[in-house]
């Protein structure tokens, strides 16, 4: 061995009890264990380690003290002075569990098979305020900072390599800022940091990369802006927050890949300001956002993120304007999500004003019509799209008025911009009929219903006429005399017509009505008879014949796809 020995090693017959039993365990591979429970701080009669001796015995001791690989294993003592393996490589596995480390340790760019530090209190901090440094650490097996370890400054771990997990189940970590710092972690195992744990101060993940799951049920997270940064995060498992699970503060996930599920469920976001960012992230499994134990107080924004299946439920939807959801994509609803039209609209009405109004965003609608349709609810689906095609046309107004604002403030642009106003009024009447006709192109039917009200209408209103003699011959001309003679006839001037006229079509409402409706279509109705001028009949035969070919058109278009409607 090389190793370079404490002095104070050179007479073993100084050397405290305690000491003289740690060595004498890493000797022979075993647990060193001083006292059942972690000294308290103020105690002057624990027993105490000097950092040096655990620095030397994890080295692997000299040829008077070899250390088997077994490792340095210590428990319920305290640790004096600053424990420092920066850079050492081929360490004996590290267990200090119930202990009270009173000095920052250093473990940056170690090799280790393992570390250990459940139940111990790091309650030193270095000059950046961090307990445990051991940025770049490579623990070819687990690490385990649990079952009441504490930490009274942050706790770094960024770029470490861990062949197992990093479990901090009950764990207290406390920091001014970061508690925990694994940014870039690389692990083939799980991150656990659930069930008791306890962060006060930012806990980061970002980019880390996971060979299992996430799992934070139960845990707490406090912080006074992001409570879990994991941007980036890549999992080959899930991700969970439930059973209890706490955020006070943001929990970002922007970017972040997750192989399994993402599970919120009986979990509290309490951040007032933004409660959960998923933009961008990609989810293999299902979301699930439901039985919350309170509703989210901020915003949880979904944008242009990806998952499998959406799980939710109403109680647990944020408060309106606090959900963001353009670019959000899924499968399908599964378990108890809502699947009709009205829960969904519900949902997609928690979206910000901005959202449903000026800046109108159209693809959280298409995608929940999309989903429905595949899912079988075929007529929810189109509810979803007709209220897409409703909020489309008050945004086009809104946007028009906003862009024509200052001719309120200009004279000089009052020509331009009265012809823009006619021209933007305009569209919007034209897609309010459209709306109206054929529910924008989702319920063609609906055309035939206008269709048979207004020929209804226009049969009691040509009756109505012939009844008052105001339906004359569209030829006046050629049959002046006969129809003069017919109208003084007492009984019915229209019969003695036919009468005097045998080869002329004689006059039918109803067949009048459908024959003027009804574009392209001879009945032979229209081209004999006209309401005489001046009257109501002639009036409304304008507008049956404009209605006719309004709603006809609507008919055959949205029936054919001609109208674009998704």
């Amino acid at each position: 061995m090389t190793h370079r020995k404490p002095e104070f090693l050179n007479d073993p017959e100084t050397l405290p009890k305690a000491e003289k039993d740690l060595i004498a365990a890493c000797v022979r591979g075993k647990p060193c264990i001083l006292g059942s429970k972690r000294p308290e701080p103020d105690d002057t009669t624990a027993p105490t380690i000097r950092a040096q001796l655990i620095r030397f015995l994890a080295l692997g001791g000299d040829d008077d003290h070899p250390v088997d690989p077994f490792g340095v294993a210590l428990r319920g003592a305290r640790v004096e002075g600053k424990l420092s393996l920066a850079f050492c490589q081929n360490l004996r596995p590290l267990i200090l569990s119930r202990c009270e480390v009173r000095e920052p340790v250093t473990l940056v760019d170690a090799g280790l098979p393992r570390l250990d530090l459940s139940g111990s209190c790091l309650s030193g901090k270095g000059e950046d305020g961090d307990s445990l440094f051991a940025d770049g650490v490579q623990v070819s097996g687990p690490v385990f900072l649990r079952d009441g370890f504490e930490a009274h400054g942050t706790v770094r771990l960024s770029g470490a390599e861990l062949g197992g997990e990093l479990s901090c189940i009950g764990g207290t970590f406390r920091a001014s800022d970061v508690a925990l710092n694994a940014d870039g972690l690389k692990a083939q195992g799980g991150v656990f940091l659930r069930a008791g744990f306890e962060a006060h101060g930012t806990v980061r993940l970002l980019g880390a990369e996971l060979g299992g799951n996430l799992s934070c049920d139960g845990g707490t997270f406090r912080a006074s802006d992001v409570a879990l940064h994991a941007d980036g995060l890549k999992t080959r498992g899930g991700m969970f927050l439930r059973a209890g699970f706490e955020a006070h503060g943001t929990v970002r996930l922007l970017g972040a890949e997750l192989g399994g599920d993402l599970a919120c469920i009986g979990g509290t976001f309490r951040a007032a300001g933004e409660a959960l960012l998923l933009k961008r992230a990609q989810v293999d499994g299902g979301f699930f956002f439901q039985s919350q134990l309170e509703r989210p107080k901020g915003t949880v924004d979904l944008t242009a993120a990806e998952v499998g299946t959406l799980v939710d439920d109403a109680e647990s939807w944020p408060a309106p304007g606090k959900l963001v959801l353009d670019g959000f994509t899924y499968k399908r609803f599964a378990g108890d999500a809502p699947t009709n039209a009205a829960m969904r609209m519900t949902w997609l009405e928690r979206q910000s004003e901005s959202d449903l109004t000026v800046d109108f965003r159209p693809q959280p609608f298409e995608q929940v019509a999309k989903v429905l349709r595949e899912m079988g609810h075929a007529e929810d689906a189109r509810r979803i799209l007709i209220r897409k095609a409703q909020k489309e046309r008050r945004a086009d107004l809104l946007q028009a008025r906003a862009r024509l604002g200052p001719w309120f403030e200009s004279v000089r642009g009052l020509s331009t911009s009265a012809w823009a106003w006619a021209g933007m009024y305009l569209r919007w009447v034209r897609s309010g009929l459209f709306g109206i006709v054929s529910g924008y192109g989702y319920r063609p039917m609906n055309s035939l219903l206008w269709a048979a009200l207004f020929m209804a209408f226009g049969f009691l209103t040509f009756d109505a006429a012939k009844t008052a003699r105001e339906m004359v011959p569209n030829n006046p001309f050629l049959l002046k005399q006969e129809w003069k003679v017919a109208r003084k006839d007492k009984r019915d001037p229209y019969a003695a017509f036919a009468e005097a006229v045998p080869d002329f079509q004689p006059f039918s409402p109803v067949i009048y009505a459908v024959d003027t409706f009804v574009p392209l279509v001879n009945l032979h109705q229209e081209p004999h008879w006209i309401p005489r001028g001046g009257t109501w009949a002639r009036l409304y035969l304008n507008i049956h014949i404009a209605m006719g070919w309004l709603i006809t058109t609507l008919f055959v278009a949205s029936l054919t796809g001609i109208v674009k409607k998704d």
